[in-house]
């Protein structure tokens, strides 16, 4: 029987990496669309921006719907496209983090997962779970790589 691990290229954890997003973001991509809920950017947006200022690379932040849906997962393809994103970010729970793997995914882009609680398992499974608008479980998303 084979024996199989998959987990990001990539695993960095300690206080206030947040601020050093925008190095870790610059070897990956030029402009990152980071997605966030308004709470956690009104938490956490001022060390990650501070983060950005340091680095070559750029970051428009944007407010995650609430749903890991292909609604919101289409919205926001289209929104990285119009603005020239070549990286998703993800910060926050687990549906954000699916949204944001999803969403590189379409794009054929790195996507780097930013968890805000400890008991997701989006930072490391190559997976998306997408939900209709309204809440209902749709389908699974099985996705071409980890999280970078």
């Amino acid at each position: 029987m084979a024996a199989i691990f998959n987990s990001p290229s990539k695993y960095i954890q300690g206080p206030d990496e947040l601020a050093k997003l925008g190095s870790y973001v610059e070897p990956l991509g030029a402009k990152a669309l980071v997605i966030v809920t308004p709470s956690g950017k009104k938490r956490v947006g001022t060390k990650i921006e501070g983060g950005f200022a340091e680095a070559k690379a750029e970051l428009l932040f944007e407010d995650f719907n609430g749903e890991c849906s292909k609604g919101e997962v289409d919205r926001l393809v289209a929104l990285a496209r119009d603005n020239g994103c070549d990286i998703i970010v993800g910060v926050g729970g687990g549906k954000i983090l699916d949204t944001a793997k999803a969403v590189a995914y379409y794009l054929e882009s790195p996507v780097i997962i930013c968890p805000t609680i400890a008991s997701t398992d989006a930072p490391c499974s190559a997976l998306s779970v997408l939900y209709t608008d309204d809440g209902q479980f749709d389908k699974y998303l099985f996705l071409k790589a980890n999280p970078n």
